[in-house]
């Protein structure tokens, strides 16, 4: 819709850059395969973003309402306790300048031949 009118094919043609015959070949073939749906109106809308925001809307309605006590305060599994323990230690500092050096191997064998 545009100022509260449903958009003219002629409108739709300006707007998406088409000739207006194509414009109309292209709704005619979405309309046949009943890819969309009109309103009284004449208004072309989609079943499914409707469908989308009517989910959207409700999910946000029950999020406001603070979720499912009973979800609350659930043993962690494995993975998570893992991970939150790995995130509350913190490494100790090196008590050796010398530490963060090390002898590296080469990534190719020697010359002459094998490791």
């Amino acid at each position: 819709m545009l100022n509260g009118k449903p958009i003219s094919e002629q409108q739709l043609a300006r707007m998406t850059g088409c000739l207006p015959d194509e414009v109309s070949r292209y709704v005619q073939e979405l309309r046949e395969a009943g890819v969309f749906s009109e309103s009284e109106h004449g208004c072309i809308y989609s079943r499914r973003l409707l469908r989308d925001a009517e989910i959207r809307s409700i999910r946000a309605k029950c999020g406001k309402l603070g979720g499912n006590p009973q979800l609350l305060n659930q043993p962690q599994s494995k993975y998570e306790a893992s991970i939150n323990q790995s995130i509350k230690q913190n490494d100790p500092p090196s008590s050796s300048p010398s530490a963060s050096f090390s002898k590296k191997e080469p990534p190719y064998p020697p010359e002459g031949g094998m490791v």
